[in-house]
């Protein structure tokens, strides 16, 4: 099982399009989490889609959609935040993070708390 895990943007349901559009891909395998700071209302979730769940990071329910970390093969990181940086640094060794770089995460780890030295060895 491989776990996405992204900010609210309406450029991840290209990505969700890619990944519905390449045959071998088995959709079953893929969780899609799209996080927030607070909770979004229907009418402002920029993706629609059955297969993405939304949550509050770090509440009960972002907790309990994720599940055992050490349970996913691997973890993707849709556009590095605060947030999902501080996450990063809690994923256990023995599973892959991939971080996907959008461009602006490097303008926006300049202007964020982001530990980025910290982030690169947990990579690494």
């Amino acid at each position: 099982m491989n776990l996405h895990l992204t900010h609210n943007n309406f450029v991840f349901d290209r990505v969700l399009n890619v990944f519905k559009s390449i045959d071998n891909v088995n959709l079953k395998q893929h969780k899609f989490i799209i996080y927030s700071l607070h909770e979004i209302k229907e009418a402002n979730r920029m993706i629609k889609d059955e297969s993405v769940t939304y949550v509050v990071y770090d509440s009960v329910k972002f907790w309990s959609e994720i599940g055992d970390l050490a349970a996913y093969d691997k973890i993707y990181i849709h556009f590095l935040s605060d947030q999902l940086s501080d996450f990063i640094l809690k994923c256990p060794k023995e599973v892959q993070v991939v971080l996907v770089f959008w461009g602006g995460c490097f303008f926006v780890a300049t202007f964020q708390k982001i530990n980025l030295s910290s982030v690169v060895l947990r990579l690494c």
